[in-house]
């Protein structure tokens, strides 16, 4: 039996549900949930298209509510069938030292040398912000060539040619 005081502890030495302190996960509203219908009811109703087609999609959400999905949803299943074909992604069971590295699709438009659409690409990128050196990572490699290097080359190539 429950004391009905909001202490910690009743007369009768049984302890009271304490409440939580934790603020309550945020709600997704509705345009959030589902960017179709916000884009059906929005002021977006009023134009053909709501979005200019010519131009990419900036992150999935916007993507899933353009009228061409199906073409970026074929462009997400096509990279993720590469990375799972060349081994270079994996699922794992999560880390209790460490956060999984998030991800996120780019999108991207390829046209012909005359400006016709000639396919959608998705790319799969690790969102690397999160990592912490040193923990995540022990070392990061960008070789760059010194520009005496590369004027060196040019030079070869040149007398080659």
């Amino acid at each position: 039996m429950l004391p009905s005081s909001n202490t910690e502890s009743g007369g009768d030495g049984e302890e009271a549900l304490r409440r939580s302190k934790r603020k309550p996960a945020a709600q997704a509203t509705w345009w959030e949930s589902n960017p179709r219908a916000y884009v059906a009811v929005g002021s977006f109703a009023r134009t053909q298209s709501a979005w200019d087609l010519s131009k990419p999609p900036t992150n999935a959400k916007e993507a899933w509510a353009r009228s061409d999905w199906p073409l970026w949803k074929a462009a997400e299943k096509g990279e993720y069938l590469a990375h799972k074909k060349l081994g270079t992604r994996s699922n794992t069971k999560s880390n209790s030292n460490r956060k999984a590295v998030k991800t996120r699709y780019v999108y991207d438009i390829k046209c012909d040398s005359e400006g016709n659409v000639t396919r959608s690409k998705a790319r799969l990128v690790a969102r690397g912000f999160n990592q912490v050196p040193g923990r995540e990572f022990d070392e990061m490699c960008a070789p760059e060539p010194r520009s005496a290097t590369t004027r060196v080359l040019f030079a070869v190539a040149a007398a080659k040619d």
